[in-house]
């Protein structure tokens, strides 16, 4: 497994990733996973697509 150290994020997208993981109850950290994991297969799908066409 990886660690990103330093990573600097806007303090308002901080804020709204916070909201998130209060909503859904679980650690800010694993709420940015769950983000970037989401969005890395959406982009990986739009690739497929892309690739078949």
């Amino acid at each position: 497994m990886a660690t990103l150290y330093d990573l600097h994020i806007p303090d308002e997208l901080y804020a709204q990733i916070e909201q998130l993981a209060k909503a859904n109850n679980i650690p800010i950290e694993a709420q940015i996973i769950a983000l970037l994991k989401a969005e890395v297969q959406k982009s990986i799908g739009l690739i497929r697509e892309n690739s078949h066409n």
